[in-house]
Order: structure tokens, then C-alpha cells, then sequence
């Protein structure tokens, strides 16, 4: 079974009185495992598309099919509880709780899939250990850089073991050496979590460190190399 398959998939915006494709006619299929790269410049339909594949957003025409299940036509509900149980995302912003320590964040999605406190307390210590990240368990998001806020978001992306990983522009607001880091645990999780990455960028520091890639222009796809 492939992780991901797109057919014939097409998302339209009205501006005024012009309607454009965000997405136009996109097929793709994404194997288990795969580590692919959508890339193109601003504007090409890279977010569009990864929230299309994440059920974050409905097409206009075509099937999204992820781990199995037709999402293009799931109710919001069922969407929503997918996404919660199968998929992880890590968007520009790391988008975590100001609120809540490191250790409390990546906890989160234990919690809205109520597992045992024990059990999440063990799960998170030990990704964190994996991560490096122990020495922050217990800081505030305010507390760290902006590398470290990003590989906490990643953090808590996997936590619950998702199928899938879904990042956009992950590292838009990182310098090299950030980036870096925040590449090499996706990577790493990747490996040793059996993940399917599927991430969205215009960085030319990532494009050689993915298997496969996908060019997208205008909606649509102009260069596969998968």
C-alpha cells in the first residue's frame, strides 16, 4: 500500500472575479518510507498541495488517498481523526504553546489521544533523551532559540507515531547551522521511526538531502524525480 496517492487532484481560490488553480491536475503517488521534497518558488502551490494531503483542506476535483483512506471525501470528523491518530506536521512557525514547558508541548498529542500519564511521561522523556533535548524538558518556548523551538515542534510532530510527516518550510527562519539541525533530526526520526516525509520548501540547502523531489510551477508539476 502507497502512503500517499494524488489523482488528478485540483484546488481553485477566487481573487475579485478571477479564479486560478492553486493546485491544477497534480498525480502523484508517495511510497512508505519515502522521504520526498516538494520544491518551487513562492507561489508555485507547495503549501496548497501539502494541505491538501493532510486533509487540511479539500480539493476541488481529483482523490486524495492516504494510508488507505479516501480523505478528499471524508467528513470533517473523520478527517480530524486521522489526522490526529496518522499524521504529524511541522509548519514555519514551530506554533507551540508559550504556555506549556517542552516536555508539556510535545506531550499534547498523547493527551488529545488520552494515553495512560505513565505512558507519556516515558514516551516523551525518552524522544527528548533522542533528541538531545532533555536539558530543556522543563523550559518555557520563550526560553530557546529558534533551532531548538523547531526541533521541539518536530519533537512533537512524531511523538505519537505517525505514518506520515508533513513539514512545510521547516526551516524558512533558521540559519545554516539550524537548519542543519532540524534536517538531521527529521532525518534521523525518519530512520527509526519507519516515517513517511513529505516536506515542502523553497531552501536550496535541502534539496540534495532528499531522495525525491517533485518541482512544482503555477500548480502544477513540471520536474519529478522519484
Amino acid at each position: 500500500m502507497s502512503a500517499m496517492t494524488l489523482k488528478e487532484v485540483t484546488r481553485r481560490f477566487v481573487t475579485g472575479n478571477r479564479s486560478f488553480p492553486a493546485v491544477d491536475n497534480v498525480s502523484l503517488t508517495v511510497r512508505r518510507g519515502q522521504r520526498l521534497a516538494l520544491v518551487g518558488p513562492s507561489g508555485s502551490g507547495k503549501t496548497t498541495l501539502l494541505n491538501l494531503m493532510g486533509a487540511l483542506d479539500r480539493p476541488d476535483g481529483g482523490t486524495v488517498q492516504c494510508l488507505g483512506v479516501e480523505l478528499s471525501t471524508a467528513s470533517e470528523r473523520k478527517a480530524a481523526d486521522f489526522r490526529r491518530k496518522h499524521l504529524g506536521f511541522v509548519f514555519q512557525q514551530d506554533a507551540l504553546v508559550p504556555e506549556l514547558t517542552v516536555h508539556e508541548n510535545v506531550e499534547l498529542p498523547l493527551v488529545l489521544l488520552r494515553e495512560d500519564a505513565a505512558m507519556r511521561r516515558e514516551t516523551v522523556d525518552e524522544l527528548l533523551k533522542a533528541l538531545g533535548l532533555s536539558q530543556n524538558a522543563r523550559a518555557y518556548p520563550g526560553a530557546l532559540s529558534a533551532g531548538e523551538k523547531q526541533r521541539v515542534a518536530v519533537a512533537r510532530a512524531v511523538v505519537h507515531s505517525p505514518g506520515i510527516l508533513l513539514a512545510d518550510e521547516p526551516t524558512a527562519n533558521l540559519d545554516g547551522i539550524s537548519a542543519g539541525w532540524v534536517l538531521d533530526t527529521i532525518e534521523s526520526l525518519a530512520r527509526k521511526k519507519d516515517l513517511t516525509v513529505i516536506l515542502a520548501t523553497h531552501d536550496a540547502r535541502i534539496f540534495g538531502r532528499f531522495e525525491s523531489t517533485i518541482r512544482l510551477e503555477d500548480g502544477r508539476i513540471v520536474e519529478s524525480h522519484v
